[in-house]
C-alpha cells in the first residue's frame, strides 16, 4: 500500500518548511489529500503551493484552513490550473493583508 491521504494539520507547520512539502508534491507522489489546515503558513507558502499545483498530478483534495493567507494568495489558489483538484478549502483562513 502507498500513502494518498496526509494530514499535517495542527504540527505548526511554518512557511520555511513548505518547500519540502511542494518537492514532494511535485515529484511522482501518490497523495491524492493533504490537510495543512491550522498551521502557519502565510502568503509565501500559499504562493509556493500554487506554483506546484499544476504539477502535483494526483492531489485531488487541499485543505488550507485556518492559516493566514492574504486575499490575493487565496485568489491565485483558486484561479491556478490545476491537475487533479477537486476539492480546495480556504474558506476559514485568516489573512494578514487585503
Amino acid at each position: 500500500t502507498t500513502l494518498q491521504q496526509l494530514d499535517i494539520g495542527e504540527n505548526g507547520i511554518t512557511s520555511a518548511s513548505i518547500r519540502s512539502i511542494c518537492d514532494l508534491l511535485e515529484s511522482s507522489c501518490p497523495l491524492t489529500s493533504l490537510s495543512l489546515a491550522r498551521n502557519s503558513l502565510d502568503s509565501c507558502a500559499g504562493e509556493a503551493l500554487a506554483k506546484i499545483l499544476p504539477y502535483a498530478s494526483r492531489l485531488a483534495s487541499l485543505d488550507l484552513d485556518y492559516n493566514f493567507l492574504s486575499g490575493s494568495i487565496r485568489s491565485m489558489l483558486t484561479t491556478t490550473p490545476h491537475a487533479q483538484l477537486t476539492r480546495l478549502s480556504i474558506m476559514t483562513s485568516q489573512p494578514l493583508d487585503t
